[in-house]
């Protein structure tokens, strides 16, 4: 009984040690979730108007809410198009992460904790 509970005390311990990939944890996932919805108000500009816009903030309000929270999203409109931003993970970590993707295949690349 005593060991048992000795296990449970330990696998408690390490639970709260978890550490997220870059672009795992809940900040980073959350603010995936914002760019995606971005990336969405850019590919319908561009299938309305027939070119990528020049910034982020000419989709407000026809193809983007105003409210959407930007922060430190950059947005690339060269070549493909491209969205990126550097954040400060969730607890464990420590340091930044920066996370990036095109518009024509949202496929995150994520990389830190620096």
């Amino acid at each position: 009984m005593i060991r048992i509970a000795g296990l449970a005390v330990v696998s408690v311990m390490l639970a709260g040690c978890f550490v997220w990939s870059a672009g795992k944890d809940p900040v980073g996932m959350d603010l995936k979730d914002v760019a995606e919805r971005a990336i969405f108000g850019v590919k319908a500009y561009q299938a309305k108007r027939g070119q990528l816009p020049d910034s982020l903030e000419s989709l407000v309000p026809e193809f983007m809410p105003a409210s959407l929270p930007l922060g430190e999203m950059r947005y690339n409109p060269s070549e493909r198009g491209s969205v990126s931003f550097a954040y400060s993970p969730s607890w464990p970590q420590s340091g930044k992460a920066i996370c990036s993707t095109n518009i024509e295949e949202i496929s995150w690349k994520c990389v830190g904790f620096l």
